[in-house]
């Protein structure tokens, strides 16, 4: 008889045990954790940026407005050919808002800037808006003619990607 008592102790005790540590789960209570790396490395592409200059809401609307330029720096490295330019993204400039990045053409759209291709170019340079030569150690940013369009005050920004690419 003892020894079922002991049986029958060791069960139930097993089974509090059990059923105390099943919890409900419960989609909406998530937890969220993060890691971070710190990768040391050097650039393909060094790009120094100096501001534009400064502009009445008319003047902004006019061709040839010199807005920044970018100063690049590649390595001196044979197998790089140049760079291409991509995630062009302003902020403050109205949709169709057109500038020129040296002889390339782009044109907001919904923040975001998109270059102006003609039939020859649909197919070239997949991810990059714009493509320069390794010969090419600035790009200027221009405005085109955005005389139908309205521009408001304050500080505009134009960012972009800089990619090295080779052979």
């Amino acid at each position: 008889m003892k020894k079922l008592i002991i049986a029958a102790g060791i069960a139930a005790a097993t089974m509090a045990s059990f059923n105390a540590s099943a919890n409900t789960y419960d989609a909406n209570n998530v937890s969220h954790a993060s890691v971070n790396s710190v990768v040391s490395g050097s650039s393909v592409v060094t790009v120094t940026g100096s501001d534009g200059g400064t502009f009445s809401t008319t003047e902004i609307l006019t061709s040839g407005r010199n807005l920044g330029t970018f100063a690049i720096q590649l390595p001196d490295n044979e197998q790089v050919l140049g760079f291409g330019i991509s995630k062009i993204h302003s902020h403050g400039f109205p949709n169709d808002f057109q500038v020129k990045f040296n002889d390339c053409l782009v044109k907001v759209a919904s923040n975001s800037m998109a270059r102006v291709l003609n039939e020859s170019q649909q197919a070239t340079d997949v991810g990059q808006e714009c493509v320069f030569g390794k010969e090419i150690k600035s790009v200027v940013v221009v405005t085109e003619d955005n005389s139908n369009l309205k521009v408001g005050s304050g500080v505009k920004t134009i960012t972009a990607d800089f990619t090295a690419y080779t052979a």
